[in-house]
């Protein structure tokens, strides 16, 4: 059975156009969690980092 449901087209146009659409859902993922969830624990860890060296004089 190499062609979808008794058509002309293969399984693979319709799994390979479903693992383009899914790479474009997980990078809008991967993005929003970058975004709302990650900047904001760096931008703490950098404040802390910045704090850690002006107690040490180093910046």
């Amino acid at each position: 059975m190499s062609s979808f449901s008794g058509g002309v087209t293969t399984w693979g146009i319709p799994l390979g156009l479903s693992i383009i659409v899914l790479s474009f859902v997980l990078c809008g993922v991967y993005s929003y969690v970058a975004n709302k969830i990650l900047d904001p624990l760096t931008q703490d860890a950098m404040k802390e980092v910045e704090a850690i060296a002006n107690e040490k004089g180093q910046y």
